[in-house]
């Protein structure tokens, strides 16, 4: 009986080890916003009578220092960002530019022909992951994580 509890206990064993199992990879290069106007009425809400048209936003990644639209028709969001209710507000989440060509890779926004925004990102890299540590907007540092904090939260005044 012994034999035949250690003989199942090996083949269990055996069943759990894999030879070729893939690496999990971890991507983590994404911000969200909060888009206000100066009274605090949220621009990216579709009942705001001025509310930021998300068909004309444009998202752009610089690639050996020439701006790219990003657009890819298979991807679930083929524009690199998307929209949504969030518990307090709409939220936009935006999917960073994390090129290993750049030091800090750059993402620009564009609201409008007229108005666009920057941002600036710091990766952390290992063989297996890419997760974001650091975000400037526009030239000025919005987001530094550490190991206690997880927030890619920030509203922005337009």
């Amino acid at each position: 009986m012994k034999r035949l509890a250690l003989l199942f206990s090996f083949i269990v064993l055996l069943a759990e080890c894999t030879k070729n199992a893939d690496p999990q990879v971890v991507v983590y290069n994404m911000v969200e916003f909060k888009v206000v106007d100066s009274n605090g009425n949220d621009l990216l809400d579709p009942e705001n009578v001025d509310q930021i048209d998300e068909s004309q936003i444009k998202v752009f990644y610089k690639v050996d220092g020439q701006w790219q639209e990003v657009f890819d028709a298979n991807m679930d969001y083929p524009r690199n960002f998307f929209i949504y209710q969030g518990e307090y507000s709409y939220r936009m989440r935006v999917f960073l530019n994390d090129t290993e060509s750049e030091i800090l890779p750059e993402t620009l926004i564009q609201w409008s022909d007229s108005d666009a925004d920057t941002i600036q990102a710091e990766f952390n890299r290992t063989s297996s992951s890419i997760v974001l540590q650091k975000i400037w907007l526009n030239g000025d540092p919005i987001v530094s994580l550490s190991s206690d904090s997880s927030d890619l939260y920030y509203t922005l005044i337009k």
